[in-house]
């Protein structure tokens, strides 16, 4: 038998109980939601300066080694066609002072010719190995502009992963504080339902019983049924059938002349202690 001032105590112990634990819960959701938000501003910031600096400093290199090399080619492209301009004049220049030597009637020099013959083949190589530098610097002003849009494009992938961060931060945001709102609602959930359940069953309803059994490992389940023809109970005694396949249950004990209360002295029920069953699956 529980006197009203133990069932007071215990009612409220338990408001109090529920008063630390939303205290405590708002505490721990303020600090937690000011700690990671601390906590992802200096993270954004952080990235965010990593990924300017990043971007100006590639940007402001791609920039200067375009110029240098742009510069560079054009003016070994310049000296290569006034080269070749140069050594063209000089040639026809050549023949023609041949040409005019082989017309005279004493038939020239013959060591001028031939000095002249030399001058005109080392020209001509001459010639040749500046045509053959201008394949290769061109040459190198392709490989020049692919490696340009190679880091170009190098630069785009690293914008793209920037953003992809800036979205993977904002979504963690948000599924962090979505865990923490509905964490605070389950608790409000299972506070209100405890707060909420009914002092006691109807007397008509079947009685469950469930306990594990550790031969078989399975958690077995009792269901008995309240019988319509037995005899009329004395008073404060109640008799429960059950399955024929187990012995009779021993009849409780009668109840006491001055039932227990099932409210405060306030008028409020009583708070139900939380139950638990572990079940253990066949294996």
């Amino acid at each position: 038998h529980v006197t009203p001032e133990v069932q007071a105590k215990i009612h409220a112990v338990y408001d109090e109980a529920l008063a630390q634990m939303r205290t405590l819960l708002d505490e721990t959701y303020d600090r937690t939601v000011a700690e990671m938000t601390h906590r992802l501003d200096g993270f954004e910031k952080e990235l965010t300066a990593q990924a300017a600096a990043s971007h100006a400093s590639l940007v402001d290199d791609l920039e200067l080694r375009y110029a240098t090399v742009k510069l560079d080619l054009e003016h070994v492209i310049e000296e290569m066609h006034k080269e070749h301009e140069h050594q063209r004049s000089h040639v026809v220049y050549l023949e023609t002072r041949l040409k005019a030597l082989e017309a005279t009637p004493d038939r020239g020099d013959v060591a001028l010719c031939n000095q002249l013959r030399e001058r005109v083949a080392k020209l001509e190589a001459a010639l040749e190995d500046a045509a053959a530098r201008c394949v290769t610097i061109e040459n190198e002003h392709a490989t020049a502009k692919r490696r340009i849009g190679h880091l170009e494009s190098e630069a785009t992938l690293r914008e793209a992963k920037w953003a992809m961060t800036q979205g993977m931060h904002a979504r963690e945001t948000s599924q962090l504080c979505d865990i923490i709102r509905m964490n605070e609602a389950q608790f409000m959930h299972v506070a209100t339902a405890h707060k909420s359940l009914p002092v006691k069953t109807a007397a008509s309803s079947p009685t469950r019983v469930q306990r594990y059994d550790p031969h078989s490992g399975r958690a077995l389940v009792h269901v008995t049924h309240l019988s319509t023809d037995l005899v009329a109970a004395a008073p404060g005694v109640q008799y429960i059938s059950s399955s024929p396949t187990r012995p009779p249950a021993r009849p409780p004990s009668p109840q006491p002349r001055h039932p227990r209360p099932n409210t405060t002295p306030s008028g409020n029920p009583l708070p139900l202690l939380p139950t638990a069953t572990v079940e253990r699956p066949y294996v």
